[in-house]
């Protein structure tokens, strides 16, 4: 039986993240495999980048509200994420950590986005595992942004030089960054199957129809427009989930919001609109009716994953087709086949990197 560690970003207040670390450990785990993650929680991590800044918005907005949700995600991380023992804040350290293993992957998320500091962090291109006998692989690694500067291409390709094998989350990189054999794969969420969240949600919250809100940026005309066509189409409620402040014309706003709520408002939603890539991939597992609003920047995550099917191609909001996100519905028959094609080749070169000799 092989012992795999993951490097990924277990330990931040995104549901997203928490629920692909959740999805790549389980997955390894059922094909025979011993998997811990490793328990790297940079500073950074905690307080987004700035501490300072951090803690006075916490104490600013609403310190009640960020203690239950700490709280909550504490519980996630203690009752489905299987972490080493030891706590590492440093890439200091994990250099001074001798990691007696098989294979150490990196992945997935937005790791290698240069615009984070997790990715000017050499922790996640595994400069820290000095042992050639350690193979070195990155599952569904992710730069985030459209492009990439011919410097950043530079310093990304000399940090990932020595990884034995790449696989990487969005299509658009596989052939404009990297000169060596890179595959695109699936993200680890759509790897299990998904009977294991389901078991894992909570129970339904809301009991009227609702359009779900998730956003990752601020407010727009544009979904203010959305907003008001699905009250006028569908007549529902509308929830928005996550962040400190409203973002939009909502009638119930959720804060405290952990992994397992995030799967349930996705799940029992009658629409999702969403700028998130993790609340897309999980409109598209749960097969729900669901629209993108474009993010503001690095557009390329959500548009590759939409790629995948010709059948939700048209499901980013612009001017002229609001209307039609309501009227055209979702051939889930078409994408689901579509997605299965992507899946099972996504675990094929898994199953290869982490079951060979």
């Amino acid at each position: 039986m092989k012992d795999v560690l993951t490097i990924t970003l277990h330990c931040t207040d995104n549901s997203g993240s928490s629920l692909q670390a959740f999805a790549l450990q389980r997955y390894i785990e059922s094909r025979g495999c011993n998997c811990s993650i490793i328990n790297y929680c940079p500073d950074y991590l905690r307080y987004n980048g700035n501490k300072f800044k951090s803690i006075i918005l916490n104490l600013t907005l609403n310190l009640f509200t960020h203690i239950e949700i700490e709280k909550k995600l504490k519980a996630f991380r203690e009752n489905y994420l299987k972490v080493t023992p030891e706590l590492f804040k440093t890439y200091s350290d994990l250099l001074n950590h001798n990691f007696d293993v098989d294979i150490v992957i990196s992945g997935s998320d937005q790791l290698w986005n240069p615009s984070y500091a997790c990715g000017l962090d050499d922790a996640y291109y595994l400069s820290f595992i000095g042992n050639n006998k350690v193979k070195k692989i990155a599952y569904a690694a992710s730069v985030g942004k459209d492009s990439l500067t011919a410097e950043e291409i530079e310093k990304l390709q000399l940090k990932t030089k020595k990884f034995d094998s790449i696989t990487v989350r969005e299509k658009q990189i596989v052939d404009n960054i990297f000169t060596h054999s890179v595959q695109w794969v699936c993200d680890p969420v759509f790897l299990i199957d998904e009977s294991v969240y389901l078991d894992m949600m909570t129970t339904r919250q809301v009991k009227d129809k609702y359009l779900l809100v998730y956003l990752i940026y601020e407010n727009s005309q544009l979904l203010d427009k959305y907003i008001e066509e699905y009250r006028k189409q569908r007549g529902g409620k509308v929830i928005q989930i996550g962040g400190f402040r409203r973002k939009c014309d909502c009638d119930i706003h959720i804060k405290e919001l952990d992994p397992l709520d995030f799967l349930s408002y996705i799940k029992y939603a009658d629409y999702v609109v969403s700028s998130s890539f993790h609340a897309t991939a999980f409109s598209i597992l749960f097969n729900k009716e669901f629209s993108v609003l474009n993010p503001q920047r690095n557009h390329s995550r959500i548009e590759s994953l939409l790629s995948v099917s010709e059948s939700v191609t048209n499901r980013m909001i612009t001017e002229r087709n609001i209307v039609d996100q309501f009227i055209d519905k979702i051939n889930y028959v078409k994408v689901n086949e579509d997605f299965k094609c992507f899946i099972d080749n996504s675990k094929k070169k898994l199953d290869s990197i982490i079951l060979s000799d």
